[in-house]
C-alpha cells in the first residue's frame, strides 16, 4: 500500500470516530429523561412534606394557645362541669367571681367564651385544621382535672398510611384559688 494510501485510511478513520451514533444519543437521552423525572418526582415530594409540616405546626401552635388558657382558666376555677348540648361539647368552668368559662368544641374550632354577670364579656376562636378531632374529660375524684385530647390526621394521608397526631392537656381545677369545692 502507498504511504499516501495509508495516511488517507487514517483520516478516514479519525473523523468516523469523532462524532456519536443515534443508538449512543438515544441512551444518553434516555438516561437524561429518567433523572429529570426522579427529580421532578423528588421535588414535588419534599414538596407535599413541606406543606404538611407547615400545616402541623400550624395545629401545634393552636393547641399550645389553648394549653396555656386552659391551664390558666382551670388553676382559678372553682368547679367544671360537662355540657352537651346537640353536637357540641362545652366545658363550663366556674371562676371565684361567678364568671364563667365555657370552651364548646365545634368542627374545625374551638370557642372560648367568658360570660360576667350573664352577659359576654370575651370570645376567643381557637381555628383547627380539617381532620382534627377534639374530647373532653373531666374527673370524678378530687383534684378535678380536666383533660383535653386533641387529635390531628391530615385528610390528604390515606389512614393506615399515618397514625393521628395526639396532643394532650391536663389541668388542674381550683389550683390557684385553694382546691376545688
Amino acid at each position: 500500500m502507498k504511504p499516501r494510501q495509508l495516511l488517507n485510511q487514517s483520516r478516514f478513520r479519525d473523523a468516523r470516530r469523532t462524532g456519536f451514533t443515534l443508538v449512543e444519543l438515544l441512551v444518553v437521552l434516555t438516561v437524561f429523561t429518567f433523572l429529570l423525572a426522579s427529580v421532578a418526582l423528588a421535588i414535588g415530594t419534599l414538596f407535599r412534606a413541606q406543606g404538611e409540616l407547615q400545616n402541623e405546626l400550624a395545629q401545634a401552635t393552636v393547641a399550645s394557645r389553648i394549653a396555656a388558657q386552659l391551664r390558666a382558666d382551670a388553676h382559678f376555677a372553682t368547679s367544671a362541669e360537662m355540657i352537651e348540648e346537640g353536637d357540641v361539647d362545652i366545658v363550663r368552668l366556674v371562676l371565684p367571681n361567678a364568671t364563667k368559662v365555657d370552651y364548646a368544641t365545634h368542627p374545625r374550632r374551638i370557642i372560648r367564651t367568658v360570660t360576667t354577670s350573664e352577659s359576654e364579656t370575651h370570645r376567643e376562636v381557637f381555628s383547627m385544621l380539617e381532620g382534627t378531632t377534639t374530647s373532653w374529660d373531666i374527673s370524678t375524684e378530687t383534684p378535678v382535672f380536666i383533660t383535653m385530647t386533641m387529635s390531628y390526621r391530615s385528610p390528604e394521608l390515606r389512614e393506615g398510611v399515618a397514625r393521628p397526631r395526639q396532643s394532650r392537656v391536663e389541668a388542674s381545677v381550683g389550683f390557684h384559688a385553694g382546691g376545688a369545692k
